[in-house]
């Protein structure tokens, strides 16, 4: 473990040398070919960063801090004797500092397959300490919480009582025996809110339900942390994009947003919110020397500036899933401060049920837990999404191909899946396609593009490819994506 901790050290150093030789270039203007080479290199070495840091957080599942192996995790947290803590301190990260007693209960609770606990609602209030962990789990992946603002709350409904930014006139001028006039105090909003329960199930194996309560509290609160973050995710943003979006053609519309849509007093704590297909976008813009206005923070190499006039904003790109474009492709931004715009109100009440005996539909298929020997899982989150200040955001769009005419189209990535037996429909996930404009310039048409056969269409053996099409204004551009489609057998 030491060594893989060490070449991450050493990576990093290496980031480190790039980023002031590049931020020595940005100086004098050099933005040419070796800055790009240089860039390329920063990325490689990102790369390998990221993938020894996974390894290392596989191996510290496995190892404990003393360097001991498994025998230093779960075997000694659970004896007896001079052994037994109060709280977890083997190998499992997610678990570390959780109360052994709230790891034992909340794995029981998985286990039973009768519903205890709460009264005639049924279910398992999960102990505050898990909650905690799995907040914070939230917060560790490509979720919004961190950006909006969170209020706790104990009740299912109620309102909360906000100081609103106002406009002061100051004091005026008053004469040595004159009245002094009444001044405007702090003006205040209510918001109120209703808590909304949302759930979702999680079918596990029978087997499962035999491991240790280590592994079966850490495996379910990975699900409910990823599920969260994705709930959470899609209430913000569909909260920020509900209002007709105002159109984003560039440099200036970006400025004209941050300096007359926002103003000063927000400006100062904005963010631009894109998706990946904006981060290409901003990418194509440049100052009047030509010079990228999209660069890292040389202070944090993982967070992207984007120079607007004189100010420097923050950008954070979300997965297109996350922050998808709209249905006739236009790219979407969010600029301003999502906290000072967005409540959550938030219950903090995770609670789950169980049942071997249950069904449900997935999709079309049905899963029946008794005669798949499985165990449905239900997790159960309560939250609520209110507009706090509906002026400190604004919702914007772009179209990457405005005023552009396309050269060609190329599949920048692949769809999931690619092998198929016959009778089987295709699917589409994960396929990315980028048009090259011929200005140079490239943007995500995913959305915009036909496919023959179309997703979801049945596929039969002569199936060899999919054709891509995409038209913009009096050009239409073609490319191919190979799949391979076996004879079922029988």
């Amino acid at each position: 473990m030491f060594n893989i901790k060490q070449k991450i050290y050493d990576l990093k150093h290496q980031q480190k040398e790039l980023s002031d030789q590049m931020g020595a270039m940005l100086e004098k203007g050099e933005t040419g070919e070796e800055y790009g080479k240089l860039e390329k290199q920063f990325d490689e070495l990102q790369a390998q960063v990221e993938k020894y840091e996974r390894q290392l957080a596989r191996e510290g599942q496995f190892e404990g801090e003393g360097g001991e192996g498994a025998d230093n995790g779960i075997g000694k947290a659970f004896q007896g004797g001079a052994q037994t803590k109060n709280v977890y301190e083997g190998g499992i990260k997610s678990l570390k500092g959780i109360k052994l007693e709230s790891i034992k209960s909340f794995a029981s609770a998985v286990r039973k397959t009768l519903v205890e606990g709460t009264g005639s609602k049924g279910g398992y209030t999960v102990p505050e300490d898990i909650v905690t962990r799995i907040y914070s789990m939230i917060e560790d992946r490509a979720s919004m919480l961190a950006y909006v603002r969170n209020e706790p709350v104990t009740t299912d409904s109620g309102r909360r009582t906000y100081k609103t930014r106002a406009q002061y006139a100051g004091f005026q001028s008053v004469s040595e025996a004159g009245k002094i006039p009444k001044m405007s105090g702090p003006s205040f909003g209510i918001v109120e809110y209703v808590i909304t329960k949302r759930a979702g199930i999680l079918p596990v194996t029978n087997e499962l339900l035999e491991d240790s309560d280590e592994n079966i509290t850490a495996i379910v609160m990975e699900w409910f942390a990823d599920e969260a973050a994705a709930t959470i995710n899609k209430n913000v943003v569909a909260l920020a994009t509900a209002h007709e979006p105002v159109a984003m053609t560039g440099l200036d519309s970006l400025l004209a947003i941050l300096a007359t849509g926002l103003g000063s007093a927000l400006r100062a704590i904005s963010t631009v919110h894109t998706n990946d297909s904006g981060m290409l976008y901003l990418q194509s813009l440049k100052d009047g020397i030509g010079r990228p206005l999209l660069q890292r923070d040389f202070a944090d190499p993982m967070r992207m500036l984007i120079g607007v006039g004189a100010v420097t904003v923050p950008v954070k790109v979300w997965p297109n899933d996350v922050l998808p474009n709209t249905e006739d492709g236009k790219i979407p931004f969010i600029v301003g401060s999502l906290s000072e715009g967005i409540f959550r109100f938030d219950r903090k009440s995770l609670s789950i049920m169980s049942s071997d005996v249950a069904s449900f539909d997935d999709n079309g298929t049905q899963i029946n837990a008794y005669g798949q020997d499985l165990t449905l899982f239900r997790g159960i989150m309560r939250d609520d999404y209110k507009i706090r200040d509906a002026a400190a955001f604004v919702y914007a769009v772009a179209d990457p191909s405005a005023g552009k005419t396309l050269e060609r189209i190329l599949i920048a990535q692949a769809p999931t899946k690619t092998a198929y037996t016959a009778g089987e429909t295709l699917d589409l996930t994960g396929l990315k396609v980028l048009a090259l404009y011929t200005d140079g310039t490239y943007g995500d048409v995913t959305n915009v593009c036909t496919f023959d056969p179309d997703d979801g269409d049945t596929l039969a053996t002569s199936d060899t490819e999919v054709t891509v099409s995409c038209t913009l204004g009096a050009v239409t551009k073609t490319a191919t994506q190979a799949i391979t489609v076996t004879k079922a057998a029988g």
